[in-house]
């Protein structure tokens, strides 16, 4: 595209602009800044506008290729906006820069505490599915199992089973309720972790009238 054409779609986004329709100004301009990201003109029309808009992290990041360019307010929006990024092929995508990073910009892919909150909550969550396949599911099925087949058989200690199978299913629910409370507190999802705290203190309530020295944790009749 030839200088006039890129002067041309500026002047119409600019226009537009001024007609209050800030949306299509910007859509046209992001459209030929992301086909032509080598054309320094629709970047610089960018940031302009951004700027005149009070969008700071927008300003800097379309003005990341010459820092020089954008105000102090503006180079600290881009940093904060570009500690989400853990690559650097996430922070070219999302500068639109196919050329060499400005030698500022790849500090900011040191991990953030946000980013390492985040992690450790993915963890945590991966522990938690890990926990109920194989200590809570697995394990549930097996006395469900063992407790009908003793009920078929009229076994004597059919109770026994069944109990214990429920004393260990609420174990593991505490386990896992503890664990995706923690996360949802490192992900700041205050609902989710009150929820889990709720069902994690009603497991509690239940497995306290349990007794694990008896053959009959729930101190039932016979």
């Amino acid at each position: 595209m030839s200088r006039r054409t890129a002067d041309e779609v500026i002047e119409r986004a600019r226009a537009s602009f001024e007609r209050g329709d800030r949306r299509a100004a910007w859509d046209s301009l992001l459209a030929m800044a992301r086909r032509k990201p080598e054309e320094a003109a629709y970047r610089s029309a960018l940031v302009d506008l951004y700027r005149r808009a009070g969008s700071l992290d927008q300003a800097g990041r379309w003005g990341a290729q010459n820092l020089e360019s954008l105000t102090d307010r503006e180079r600290l929006a881009l940093r904060r906006s570009l500690r989400q990024f853990e690559t650097e092929g996430e922070l070219r995508r999302y500068l639109v820069i196919t050329g060499d990073l400005p030698p500022e910009i790849p500090l900011s892919l040191t991990p953030s505490p946000l980013n390492l909150r985040v992690r450790l909550a993915d963890s945590l969550e991966s522990a938690a599915g890990i926990m109920v396949v194989f200590f809570g599911a697995a394990p549930s099925a097996f006395g469900i199992v063992v407790t009908f087949v003793m009920a078929f058989l009229d076994g004597p200690t059919v109770r026994q089973a069944a109990q214990i199978t429920v004393t260990v299913s609420l174990i593991v629910l505490i386990m896992t309720c503890a664990t995706f409370a923690t996360a949802a507190v490192l992900r700041a999802r205050w609902i989710r972790a009150v929820l889990s705290l709720s069902v994690l203190v009603l497991a509690l309530l239940v497995l306290a009238r349990a007794d694990l020295t008896s053959s009959l944790p729930f101190n039932g009749p016979d």
